[in-house]
This record gives structure tokens, sequence and C-alpha cells, in this order.
């Protein structure tokens, strides 16, 4: 079943946030561990390359900031696949703090954060593929993939991982491993590869646009 599932990631994130409104400042950046020490979020992608982006990939950001990908892929005008490819390939989170937060929030700690980070560093996650808005992909839990307090009790099969993301924001989640916690370890290693190699990620259009051509 699914590990962590927000019918409504909009009113998540604006409920947790209203719930911090009356802390101290430093109180509610380091609530449970869910933002670093050291500083501020580390984004992924972000190029510091100085270069006029094309007016196509500035409309696809904007779509995939602010449009659900319902409108996106049952839009009456059919858009072009190399563009719903690119609203798709933004659609995702760009900061590994968004991830962290939610994995905090899920699990009141980052214990399972922090495992999930090994495995990324380790280069556990594997068969990565986007398909739309939806990524799946393989975690290789082995016991070499994280220091020994990381990896006590973790299943050392490797376990199948799905995330559903609308928005810059991860909607649901699924893991086959059989790890209680909402937002596990293989969950975060899946969105952390996603978010620091996302040109490694096989994408490919949504499937009602692959009906779609069939059909024309």
């Amino acid at each position: 079943g699914d590990r962590f599932s927000f019918e409504d990631s909009d009113r998540f994130e604006e409920d947790s946030l209203c719930s911090w409104g009356s802390e101290p400042e430093s109180v509610c950046n380091n609530w449970r561990g869910w933002k670093r020490q050291n500083g501020g979020p580390n984004n992924v992608g972000i190029s510091k390359e100085r270069h006029v982006c094309p007016l196509a990939e500035l409309s696809a950001k904007a779509v995939a900031c602010y449009i659900p990908f319902e409108v996106v892929e049952h839009f009456p005008e059919p858009i072009p696949e190399p563009i719903q490819l690119r609203i798709a390939f933004w659609s995702f989170p760009e900061s590994e703090e968004d991830i962290r937060l939610y994995s905090c929030l899920a699990n009141g700690s980052a214990d399972e954060f922090t495992k999930g980070e090994h495995l990324y560093k380790n280069k556990c996650v594997k068969d990565t593929l986007q398909i739309g808005f939806h990524l799946s992909g393989t975690v290789v839990a082995a016991a070499a993939a994280a220091p020994p307090n990381v990896v006590q009790g973790q299943n050392k099969n490797n376990v199948s991982v799905a995330v559903v993301f609308d928005r810059r924001r991860i909607s649901s989640c699924n893991c086959t491993c059989d790890s209680n916690a909402f937002w596990c370890s293989h969950v975060v290693a899946l969105c952390l590869f996603r978010i620091h190699q996302a040109n490694s990620v096989c994408l490919r259009a949504p499937v009602s646009e692959s009906l779609s051509r069939l059909r024309r």
C-alpha cells in the first residue's frame, strides 16, 4: 500500500507552516532536524552559467509550478510531446530540503532521511524511470550501502519505489519494503537521485500522450 499519500498537498503544507507560526525562528528552522544546521537548501539542477533560457523552457517551468498535471494531460488542444516532457521534468521538487521536510514531518525525525541520503550517496538507486508525473526506481538496500548504525534491521533485498508528483510537490509515494515509516529511506533515496541526477533519469511522455498518438 501507499507509504504516504497527501490528498491535498497544498493544505498539508499550509497547515504545517501555520503550526510553526508561533514558534521562534530558530526552533522552526530546526524542528526535529528538518533543516540542516549548516545553512540553506541545496538546490539542484540550477545552472550557474549565464545563458538565455528559451521561451519554451520558461513556459514549461511556469506550467510545472502552477497548473495541475490533469489539466496538462487532458488539455483539449494536444500539447507537443517535447513540451509535455519538459513540463514533467520541471514538475519534480528542485531542492533536497523539500524532501527532508516531507520525511521529517511524516516520521517525526530526520532518521529516515539520513538513511536515504546514505543509500543515494552509495549509488544504491538503480533503474530510474519517469513516465509523465510518475517516478519509479529500484533501491539496492545492501548492508554495505550505509554505516552500521544506519542499516541495522534493514531489508537487504532490492525494493521497488514509486513516487507521484505534481506542481513540484510529492503527492504520494510507495515502497515494497517492510518498513513502518511513512516516508522510508528508499523513497528518500529515489527522490534525492531525481533531484541531483535528473538528467540520468529516463524520461518518457505521459501514458495519455501515447494513447492520444495511437488514436490519431
